[in-house]
């Protein structure tokens, strides 16, 4: 036999060859590595090598199985042509073998024994666990990686050195659990404490866990003659091809991703390349479970290849968001409409809500309507007092469903008082239900404007009982407004029976004239006045809790539900909606309207029997009548507002979701949808009844009464009363008033010949020895008889007027003229004249008056008349003042200055004297007023009133004429009417009393 030489694989550490023994073994019974076959020449050939091994069997010299580097595989440890390559990227190579696609198992041992074993290698190790465990798992190929620790020394009485190993295996079969019992089993430790000692190792064998457990293999790859190639990546990864050294599957980092392990790869080659990069709506984290992940759930995004790169672009995005996708994929994301707007439907690219504008995408949100508070993207809540439809109230909360159909608004309705609680359900208040919260629940009832309990069911019984006890008040309340005037009989001495009864009768009137007694002297008011206007204050103020949204304190709110009985809403009066639970609309509305008819009858009803009687003639018939229209009117007053309102309810619909319904009844659908319905016919009928024809009945009443021109009448009537009373008070201060008082006497008889007599008296004793009264002597016999002081200007004035032949005194007959009319003016003043009772002579005397002169509030520049006297002031002053020197030379010379030729004047004017305008005709008129007007002004008025002091002139147009002077009289607040009273003090105000 021929000694060969040592294959480099098969010598031992000590430089012996293990081929030499009858195993290949070295000492220590450490095997080399490899399966060594002895041929028939008594040549070993190396036929295959442990995984993780380069086989190397070409050269007898050379065979060895070379392990391959840390980060290295070898693919096939049975083929010579197999060489270690490079582990690619993302791939775990355990043991130096290929990746694999099974699980890898860990598990930890720890050796310890004498201070030796800290010499002993991994590699070592690694053989003999791989030959135990294949042993153990019945010949498996066992792919062990066993990495070191470290040694380390244990204090024990003994020094020990304790060394920790890591092992990896690829099994398809075995767990790290399993694995750990595995190598924790009796057998197995007895085993490697058994070859260690073989190998000169004394130790104790223990397994724990917590090793580092390698990454599973990553990607596919398939193996061509011993070369492994990369084929594909999971997603997350890129493929990297270029080169087998660089090949791999590259992760994507955190802010990056692909759906494609190639892409950006061109022709088959796949560079080192970066993935794309994470868009700004979407999370990229290899380490979450999801690495692509949308920030917006709900959110939709579809894969699109955009040139060598599959691309993941938005689609759509849930209600309440923007869909924001351009040109540039990384800008793609569903942007939440902000706070204070809203959306309720899928954004949809490219058509629904979908812009490539990030700036002013927002602007595509729906702003958030009134009486909401919107929190951004489609959540929405209802303020306190409104409402959401429960469709829209699926679109707007967190679990909102889209709306369909495309973007669209949210209606938010107002809801009645303590109706709505508002919030994200859009709750009712305690007892409220339907939409916009208008129904009451069952055993609720309708309480002002709260939905209160009703207890217990109400019984049939109770309710009968509340119906007889109301028509006992009703038929006592009709007999008492009606039949007694009916059956009072005929007035007997000015008082009425009562009850049928005289005496009843007188007690009653009594009674009433107390009461009208207190209250004209301590109340001072117009009581029908004042119980009609308390009852259309009461009446306004009941509707603010309907017409006013306005949560009020419940003390008001329980005031206004009182007030609404002046308003006769019968229905909502406390207590009352329970006993009435169950009247439908339709039986509301027509009871509603029908009811004042009814009542309008029974009030007719007396006068009905007496017209069928013939008996109209009677003052019973106007007693009874006046009743009737007094009463028919005052229901006609009370019931107006309600009915009115419930006549025109019957059109008041809304739309409430895809339904219109009437708002007084949330369950009826509106009426004015069907105009064949009952309640829209009966509707347009009370309509037209009451808020138009009840005031054209009215009206009619008026007309028929002729009320306007009783009015009018009354009105005109009180003007000249307070003109009278003006030119009264004006006369009584002046000096002619004075005069009347001395002359004529308070209370004596004022005889034209009385009076002449008493004027010659005093015409004696003013002139003394002259043959006419001069100004002064004039003014002596006034002091004489008790009027002292006269203003001068007066006294000039008024011998001025009568001076006739104008020499500056008054001769008899011009004296008499003087005090003849100053007493027949005083006696001809009365305050109770009418338009009636004033005669001709009156009319004529109240038109000279200048009125002009009272209208203290009008300034100068506004009235044409007193601009027109003001051009003739000036160039009359001069001739004014040589007047008066001449008189005071008259009075000193005792002769009168002669001047122009006398003008002769007739003052009154009576049926048998011709009526001749005179220059002094106004100024005369003016010299029995305190108030002055100057003879310039007279003129300029003599010219206005020419027309209306003619003889022939029309009564009716000369009172027309002084009406419109009392109207500029009440404009410049020199009079003012006081408070007109229907008394009943003429005929025709009796005729029409009732109403």
């Amino acid at each position: 036999v021929e000694c060969a030489v040592c294959p480099v694989g098969a010598v031992c550490p000590n430089g012996a060859c293990a081929l030499s023994n009858a195993q290949p073994v070295c000492e220590g019974q450490k095997r080399v590595a490899g399966t060594w076959t002895k041929q028939a020449n008594g040549r070993f050939v190396l036929q295959s090598c442990p995984r993780g091994h380069e086989l190397r069997n070409t050269d007898h010299d050379l065979m060895a199985c070379n392990r391959c580097a840390d980060g290295y595989f070898v693919a096939d440890s049975t083929s010579p042509a197999a060489r270690c390559q490079r582990c690619p990227q993302g791939f775990k190579c355990v043991g130096g073998g290929p990746p694999s696609d099974n699980p890898v198992v860990s598990a930890v041992v720890q050796l310890r024994g004498p201070a030796s074993l800290g010499e002993l290698s991994a590699d070592d190790v690694s053989e003999l666990l791989g030959e135990i465990l294949g042993e153990a798992m019945a010949g498996s190929d066992v792919n062990l990686e066993v990495q070191s620790n470290g040694a380390s020394t244990v204090a024990t009485r003994r020094a020990t050195t304790q060394i920790s190993l890591d092992v990896a295996m690829v099994s398809d079969t075995l767990s790290t659990e399993t694995l750990q019992e595995l190598l924790s089993s009796p057998a197995v430790t007895a085993s490697v404490a058994t070859l260690m000692a073989e190998r000169g190792y004394d130790v104790e064998v223990g397994v724990g866990v917590g090793g580092q457990v390698p990454e599973a293999p990553i990607g596919e790859y398939v193996i061509r003659n011993g070369q492994l190639t990369i084929i594909g990546c999971p997603t997350g990864y890129l493929l990297v091809n270029s080169s087998t050294e660089a090949q791999g599957c590259t992760r994507c980092d955190v802010g990056f991703y692909s759906f494609d392990h190639i892409d950006g790869c061109a022709g088959g080659s796949c560079p080192v390349r970066a993935c794309n990069k994470c868009p700004a709506g979407a999370v990229c984290d290899y380490r979450e479970p999801e690495p692509f992940r949308s920030l917006v759930a709900g959110a939709e995004w579809v894969l699109t290849q955009e040139a060598n790169y599959l691309r993941n672009r938005v689609s759509k995005c849930p209600p309440g968001h923007v869909l924001a996708r351009g040109n540039d994929p990384d800008s793609d994301q569903c942007i939440d409409c902000p706070i204070g707007k809203y959306s309720v439907a899928e954004a949809v690219f490219p058509s629904t809500l979908a812009t490539a504008d990030l700036v002013g995408a927002t602007d595509m949100c729906i702003p958030c309507p009134a009486n909401a508070d919107c929190q951004g993207r489609n959540l929405m809540e209802p303020d306190p007092g409104f409402w959401i439809h429960e469709h829209d109230r699926a679109l707007v909360n967190a679990s909102a469903v889209p709306a369909s159909g495309g973007p669209r608004n949210v209606t938010v309705y107002r809801c009645g008082l303590n109706a709505c609680k508002g919030g994200n359900q859009s709750e009712c208040e305690s007892g409220r239900m339907g939409p916009i919260c208008g129904l009451c629940q069952q055993g609720y009832a309708l309480s002002g404007t709260i939905c209160e309990p009703c207890g217990e069911l109400i019984a049939d019984t109770t309710k009968n009982a509340a119906l007889g006890v109301a028509i006992v008040v009703g038929l006592f309340v009709w007999w008492f407004l009606v039949w007694q005037p009916f059956f009072a009989g005929e007035p007997e001495g000015g008082v009425e029976k009562f009850c049928g009864s005289e005496k009843l009768g007188e007690m009653y009137a009594k009674f009433s004239t107390k009461i009208a007694i207190f209250v004209e002297k301590y109340l001072d008011i117009n009581v029908m006045a004042f119980l009609k206007i308390f009852i259309s204050f009461w009446q306004i103020v009941s509707t603010f809790d309907v017409v006013y949204l306005v949560k009020w304190p419940n003390e008001l709110s329980t005031i206004w539900g009182y007030a609404s009985f002046l308003r006769f809403n019968w229905i909502t009066l406390p207590g009352i909606g329970c006993i009435a639970s169950g009247l439908t609309y339709r039986a509301f509305l027509m009871s509603s309207t029908l009811v004042p008819l009814v009542v309008a009858f029974l009030l007719a009803v007396p006068s009905l029997l007496m017209l069928l009687a013939r008996k109209t003639d009677t003052d019973r018939f106007i007693h009874v009548t006046n009743s009737f229209w007094y009463y028919l009117l005052l229901w006609a007053f009370l019931i107006y507002p309600f009915v009115s309102v419930v006549s025109v309810e019957g059109f008041n619909c809304k739309l409430i979701g895809d339904e219109s319904l009437l708002l007084k009844d949330l369950t009826v659908a509106c009426p004015t949808d069907n105009k064949g319905s009952p309640e829209f016919i009966w509707a347009v009928i009370s309509s037209a009844l009451y808020p138009l024809g009840l005031p054209f009945f009215l009206y009619w009443i008026m007309v028929y009464f002729k009320v306007p021109e009783l009015a009018q009448t009354k009105i005109d009537d009180a003007t000249l009363h307070q003109m009278v009373v003006l030119y009264k008070d004006d006369i009584e201060k002046s000096l002619v008033s004075k005069i009347a008082a001395f002359v004529g006497g308070v209370g004596e008889d004022r005889s034209e010949a009385v009076v002449k007599h008493r004027a010659q008296l005093m015409f004696n004793q003013a002139r003394g020895d002259a043959a006419e009264v001069s100004y002064a002597a004039f003014v002596r016999c006034l002091d004489q008889n008790g009027i002292t002081d006269p203003d001068d200007d007066e006294v000039e004035e008024l011998m001025f007027v009568f001076d006739d032949n104008d020499n500056g005194t008054l001769d008899l007959q011009e004296f008499e003229a003087m005090i003849q009319e100053i007493v027949h003016r005083a006696s001809k003043l009365s305050s109770a004249w009418t338009w009636e009772t004033l005669g001709d002579e009156e009319l004529e005397m109240l038109i000279r008056v200048p009125w002009h002169v009272f209208s203290s509030e009008v300034d100068d520049e506004t009235s044409g008349v007193k601009r027109a006297i003001k051009k003739k002031i000036a160039a009359r002053k001069q001739a004014t003042a040589e007047k008066k020197i001449a008189s005071a030379a008259t009075i000193e010379n005792g002769s009168p200055l002669q001047t122009s030729a006398p003008r002769s004047i007739t003052l009154r004017s009576t049926s048998e004297q011709s009526f001749k305008l005179r220059p002094k005709s106004v100024t005369r008129e003016a010299s029995f007023h305190s108030s002055k007007v100057e003879a310039e002004d007279a003129e300029e008025i003599d010219e206005l009133f020419v027309c209306f002091l003619k003889q022939d002139a029309p009564r009716e147009a000369k009172r027309k004429w002084l009406l419109r002077i009392g109207e500029y009289l009440k404009f410049s607040g020199a009079i003012a009417l006081p408070l007109l009273k229907w008394n009943g003090s003429t005929k025709e105000e009796q005729n029409v009393r009732g109403p």
